[in-house]
């Protein structure tokens, strides 16, 4: 080159180049760069072989490292690229492999590698990306599909839906977090929790206001038995009620929430949190979705339904066919169990 036009500072000014920039260099001063038009930052730099550097980690938008102090017959020496899901914003990878990003990942990490998204019953931690497990209520995806007995009933427009529910489920997560409970402020803010729960326990607490959903594992062996003249649903074996205390519902998911309990004002004070359990923390692709609901106070060794007439065993005392607390004045018999 002659004149005002100047090979790079980077060139090893020995060999000259072939224009002004760091790609034009005919040799290299310090470091070098090879770019392999199949790399992922080759986009970056279109119809460039090779770029000379002073440093491997002169441009924190090109992650690069240095994998060994060798030279070739020209005395250059090289930068590799890191591997893309290395997080490189604060610290340079060690070498080209995802295990090699210095414990820095874009995305998920699990036992030091990097991945694009943690395993199906995983989440990323927001500390670090380290994949921990999600709660072991959580539904598994892979486990739900479209039985044959509900697609039979469903139209042809249902089952394309279905089979795009399906392919969105799929992309998603088990959980975004460690909690098993879908609590109020979920209706307002990101969950920690599952992403689908299909069997869930709701849980009243020290006062009627404070209320929550407990996520419960699904009864793998669950089966139902559908009465097609009528349209109900009844759950077969006795092992798969809810816990003593509560009593079970199976909800068909390609039903409303609200034709599956005719006594709304029973579930008022609930409704919200059910009704954001049933339409965005279920997979409509399943058959149903199981809740366990609550007895009656009065009740004991659990019930059959919400009523005090539904109680298997009464708390205090029995009064024309329900559990009462405390008997009439007018009743002298106190009983505490039904005859």
């Amino acid at each position: 080159m002659t004149g005002e036009r100047k090979c790079s500072v980077k060139c090893d000014q020995r060999y000259g180049c072939l224009g002004p920039e760091a790609s034009d260099c005919i040799r290299c001063s310090n470091w070098v760069l090879e770019i392999d038009p199949s790399d992922h930052i080759a986009s970056m730099f279109p119809h460039i072989t090779k770029l000379c550097l002073d440093d491997c980690n002169e441009n924190k938008t090109l992650p690069l490292f240095t994998p060994y102090n060798w030279t070739d017959g020209w005395k250059a020496k090289r930068c590799g690229i890191c591997h893309p899901l290395c997080d490189t914003s604060e610290v340079s990878c060690t070498g080209p492999r995802s295990i090699e990003c210095g414990g820095r990942c874009k995305y998920a990490k699990i036992n030091g590698d990097c991945l694009e998204r943690c395993p199906e019953n995983y989440f990323a931690s927001p500390a670090d990306k380290t994949c921990l497990p999600c709660a072991e209520a959580c539904t598994i995806l892979s486990q739900n599909r479209v039985s044959n007995e509900v697609v039979k009933y469903l139209t042809s427009e249902e089952r394309m839906q279905t089979s795009i529910e399906i392919l969105n489920y799929e992309k998603q997560s088990v959980c975004q977090g460690p909690e098993q409970y879908i609590t109020k402020k979920d209706l307002e803010e990101d969950h920690q929790g599952c992403n689908f729960c299909q069997r869930v326990q709701l849980e009243l607490l020290s006062s009627a206001d404070r209320i929550r959903l407990k996520c419960l594992p699904i009864v793998e062996s669950a089966s139902y038995l559908f009465v097609s003249s009528i349209g109900n649903f009844q759950l077969l074996p006795d092992s798969e009620k809810c816990p003593v205390g509560y009593y079970f519902r199976s909800i068909p998911l390609w039903t409303s929430l609200k034709s599956n309990f005719p006594r709304m004002e029973d579930m008022q004070p609930y409704w919200n949190l059910l009704d954001h359990w049933f339409f965005k923390r279920t997979i409509k692709s399943d058959n149903f979705a199981q809740l366990c609901l609550p007895c009656d106070p009065e009740c004991d060794e659990g019930c059959t339904g919400p009523g005090s007439h539904e109680c298997n065993k009464c708390k205090n005392y029995y009064h024309h066919k329900s559990c009462v607390s405390q008997c009439p004045e007018s009743k002298s018999l106190k009983r505490k169990f039904f005859s």
